[in-house]
């Protein structure tokens, strides 16, 4: 089967996972116990920190482990809003953020009344400065946006964003579960308080997340904030994944857009009826489709009856059929925005793979329109 659905999950690498197999059978031990095992277990997980907190230009005491991405991003906000001051009970995030934190939000302001404002995308899917400048209030504690979003591949200018953010004392969170290994990430220069990743989109195994906390003077930074025995097997092939992952990072990127520019190029017959999602600074690994008429689910059955694998969105999300939230921030009529569909290129995407895809979604139309 072609997999065209890599925002969603990666094959873990097989050299990660050669690494994951040696150190569970050699490095079993409870990094906890005393004796020569456990010190070597911890030793390994110690090293595991100190090379993804490099990764992300942080110290590894701000690095905090979690069991996924959507843990990582509650762990994140749930510690910033501890730090915050009583007085202020009003957050600016995206319409478009992850649906682990959109769902936080609502709760925190269904239960404990705070105010949530949501920024204005550009039609590209920016969010722009400007409209964070006009969004925050002098209540304001916190900013939610993510670094890439997991739709249409927008990538946000946290830099400038975070710069300002700074300056004003607000705190920052940023989601950059499909940004890590994509793009280069430095967390300290991006000014954000908050970051979260994932080990399974980025070729890693399931089950492990992180999220970078910055060090806080109010608050013990060198005591971990998620506890629990640590499986060392698990937390060194996510290291291990990081480590490959944001290795020659421009040389990756070229190379998968070329895949995406030969898709782009090769797909008149389908830009014909659909629009394919393009910004000024965009992850090439998602190409977010809209269709003039066909629905989402019914192209993703015909590709999948074809044997390819793509989606109508989030993974996260797509079993609520609802429409897609990029869509909706977008302008786009939310029964219209039920015709989105999402591709996602990966390592092991090849040219071959893109058109047969192009051929199977031109006979969909084709056949729509009969």
């Amino acid at each position: 089967m072609i997999y065209l659905d890599y925002a969603a999950s990666t094959p873990v690498d097989e050299h990660i996972l050669k690494i994951y197999q040696q150190t569970a059978r050699d490095f079993f031990a409870n990094p906890l116990s005393l004796h020569d095992l456990g010190t070597e277990a911890m030793e390994l997980s110690r090293y595991s920190y100190e090379v993804i907190a490099s990764c992300l230009g942080c110290d590894q005491k701000e690095l905090h482990m979690t069991h996924s991405g959507t843990e990582a991003n509650h762990l994140a906000l749930e510690t910033l809003l501890q730090t915050k001051p009583h007085n202020k009970k009003h957050i600016v995030a995206t319409p478009f953020e992850h649906f682990s934190i959109a769902d936080f939000l609502k709760k925190k302001q269904l239960t404990e009344g705070y105010e949530i404002s949501l920024l204005t995308p550009n039609d590209q899917g920016e969010i722009l400065l400007d409209d964070v400048i006009a969004k925050v209030e002098e209540n304001t504690c916190l900013v939610a946006i993510q670094h890439i979003n997991h739709e249409i591949g927008t990538i946000q200018d946290i830099e400038t964003i975070g710069r300002w953010i700074q300056q004003k004392g607000i705190l920052f969170h940023c989601d950059g579960v499909q940004a890590f290994s994509k793009v280069h990430v430095d967390v300290k220069a991006l000014h954000v308080d908050s970051y979260s990743i994932s080990g399974h989109k980025i070729y890693g195994p399931k089950g492990i997340g992180a999220t970078y906390i910055r060090s806080i003077p109010s608050r013990n930074t060198s005591e971990r904030l998620y506890r629990g025995t640590e499986d060392i097997a698990k937390l060194v092939a996510f290291a291990a994944a990081a480590d490959i992952g944001t290795t020659h990072i421009d040389e990756k990127a070229k190379h998968i857009k070329e895949l995406r520019t030969y898709f782009i190029e090769n797909s008149a017959n389908i830009t014909d009826h659909a629009s394919v999602f393009t910004a000024r600074q965009q992850s090439p690994h998602v190409i977010g489709i809209l269709f003039n008429k066909i629905p989402g689910h019914y192209a993703m059955l015909k590709f999948n009856q074809a044997g390819i694998a793509m989606s109508t969105g989030s993974a996260c999300t797509v079993n609520q059929q609802s429409p897609s939230p990029t869509m909706i921030a977008l302008g786009i009529d939310p029964q219209h925005a039920k015709n989105f569909i999402r591709l996602s290129l990966g390592n092991e995407t090849t040219k071959s793979e893109l058109e047969k895809t192009i051929k199977v979604c031109e006979n969909m139309l084709q056949e729509w329109k009969n």
